[in-house]
This record gives C-alpha cells, sequence and structure tokens, in this order.
C-alpha cells in the first residue's frame, strides 16, 4: 500500500472517530488514542499465524438510554486501523490493511469501576484478500477485559480477543483469532 492510500486511510480513520464522538453527548465522555500489539492463534477454524499493530481512536461515555445504569456500564466507540502481516498456512506471507469501526457496551467492576469487561461488534475493510479472509469486508466481534488508571490522565491497559470474518459471505471463511495488548492513553 503506498504513502497516498495510507495518508488516506488515516485521514479516514480521524473522521471515523469525529462521527463516533459526534454520537456521545455526556460531558463526561472521554477519548483515548490507544495502540496494541498481538498476535493471531488458530482456533474457530483459522489456519493462519498473524503479527498485527492497531491504532485508533476509542470514545468511552453514557448512553442516555442506559442513564439508569450510570455507575456500571458505558458506551465504546472506536474507529481503528489495523495492519496484520504474517503467513498463511498454505499462500505465503501476506499484508494487509484494514480500517474498522466498532460500537460496543462497556462493563465496570471494582473499586470505582476500575477494571472493565467490554463486548464490541464492528465492520472492517481490508486493502486485499487472503486464504483466512477471502473478502474486503468483514465482522470483528470483541472482547477486552481492562484497567484504567485514575487521575486527570487516565491510562487504560487491556487484553483483547477479536475475531475477523466475512460471516460466510464468501466461502472458505476460516477466520483470524487475534489476542492483542491495547494500551489507551487520553487525549
Amino acid at each position: 500500500m503506498d504513502r497516498v492510500a495510507r495518508a488516506g486511510l488515516f485521514l479516514l480513520l480521524l473522521s471515523l472517530s469525529s462521527v463516533c464522538g459526534a454520537q456521545l453527548n455526556d460531558r463526561s465522555n472521554q477519548t483515548f488514542g490507544y495502540f496494541g500489539i498481538g498476535q493471531s492463534f488458530e482456533v474457530l477454524g483459522s489456519r493462519a499465524r498473524r503479527f498485527g499493530q492497531e491504532i485508533g481512536i476509542q470514545n468511552v461515555g453514557f448512553e442516555p438510554k442506559l442513564a439508569r445504569f450510570k455507575r456500571h456500564f458505558r458506551t465504546v466507540e472506536t474507529a481503528y486501523l489495523l495492519r496484520h502481516t504474517g503467513t498463511d498456512f498454505v499462500y505465503g506471507s501476506t499484508q494487509v490493511y484494514g480500517l474498522g469501526g466498532i460500537y460496543g457496551l462497556r462493563g465496570l467492576f471494582g473499586p470505582n469501576g476500575r477494571y472493565f469487561l467490554e463486548y464490541s461488534f464492528g465492520l472492517q475493510f481490508d486493502s486485499v484478500r487472503s486464504r483466512g479472509v477471502p473478502s474486503e469486508g468483514n465482522v470483528t466481534p470483541a472482547f477486552l477485559l481492562g484497567e484504567t488508571t485514575g487521575g486527570r490522565h487516565p491510562v487504560e491497559i487491556g487484553l483483547q480477543l477479536m475475531h475477523i470474518s466475512n460471516f460466510y459471505t464468501q466461502r472458505p471463511n476460516f477466520g483470524l483469532d487475534f489476542a492483542t495488548l491495547v494500551v489507551g492513553f487520553k487525549l
């Protein structure tokens, strides 16, 4: 992927993040810039070993419809750029860039809601097709278990498990399963 295409993806990522931020309307919302490093593993039919890096912008806030549960739940909207590279079990090395958006729900627990478990679901568009994921458009269900440090500039750290799949719109649909260490900084 050339520099112009990468710059275009980055600008699209920023515009998606501003759309996400506009949908949340509570003053206590927080925006995080984050990055992650991960490795795919072979479960749920996945047959590819990949190493991945992820950067993104995430808005964490309150959903007015969940106002009764304000102390226990947050909504999460994320726009991200994922790059994964590695060996596809038959077809050799591939490098893929994926641009995605996710919406999810975060449950808070522990002292002052310091820990969280998040479930999210979104769409991802990939730069190339591969044997493991043979379409450009894919779904991305994910779980994230993490901790938020307190203070004026909170930092989040967590372990994300994400499945990337075309939801059987094309065959074969082996998919990719990633375990990613994610670190976020309040912007």
